[in-house]
């Protein structure tokens, strides 16, 4: 027999989540082979998932495809190596009246974060309506200690009022980068927020009223409308 070209395509997958991928090409010579598969712990602990795990593997060599499954041992997600930080998943919530006139400025969320080592992280959240509609955006970039921290994204009032979206909101997706822009961590769907009436936002200095009037105009005087 000869040399054949073939592809290895693998994924470490949980309940249809694909948690991890990987791949491997190299030409195969006739006999038994043993191919080691490595996927991120990095991966694996931004999932939040525990195993066993589901790996799924696709060798191709033309037109030949197979695939095949594979169980994991049990593993907790906790026992993968821990990022420089990593969200502790405590969050809070309050509205920030910053002027004095009783109107929400901004819709404070806090995150909570587990610093493992001390530096520069940015928090970066998406402001989501019931209906997973995006609302606003927020970020904060702090220089943060070892231990545990608490980081406050504030979204724009005004971005919610013309919303015109009640709450509770949704913190829809929230990421969190290293100091040379990597991303760390993240999770989704995470936190919904406290009972709030979009008209307790601060209003933008314009805005669509929603009153609306129409009607022809006949400027030439032919009985037709112009306009």
């Amino acid at each position: 027999s000869l040399p054949i070209n073939a592809n290895v395509v693998g994924f470490l997958t949980k309940n249809s989540n694909i948690i991890s991928s990987n791949s491997y090409s190299d030409t195969l010579t006739p006999g038994n082979k043993i191919i080691k598969f490595s996927f991120p712990a990095s991966d694996i602990r931004q999932k939040r998932l525990n195993g066993p795990y589901n790996v799924l593997l696709s060798i191709s060599e033309d037109i030949f495809n197979e695939v095949i499954q594979y169980n994991t041992s049990a593993y907790s997600y906790t026992q993968f190596g821990k990022p420089p930080a990593e969200f502790s998943l405590i969050f809070s919530d309050i509205g920030r009246d910053t002027n004095a006139n009783t109107l929400y400025d901004f819709l404070t969320l806090n995150t909570g974060l587990a610093i493992n080592e001390s530096g520069n992280y940015t928090v970066l959240g998406w402001l989501a309506n019931s209906t997973s509609g995006i609302i606003t955006q927020a970020q904060n970039n702090s220089l943060l200690p070892q231990g545990s921290s608490n980081l406050g994204l504030s979204f724009n009032g005004k971005d919610i009022y013309k919303s015109k979206y009640n709450g509770p909101y949704n913190l829809l997706f929230l990421r969190l980068y290293d100091d040379l822009g990597n991303l760390i961590d993240s999770v989704e769907m995470i936190y919904n927020t406290s009972n709030y009436n979009y008209s307790q936002f601060e209003k933008p200095n314009a805005f669509f009223t929603n009153i609306f009037t129409d009607n022809g105009q006949d400027t030439n005087f032919d009985l037709l409308y112009d306009l």
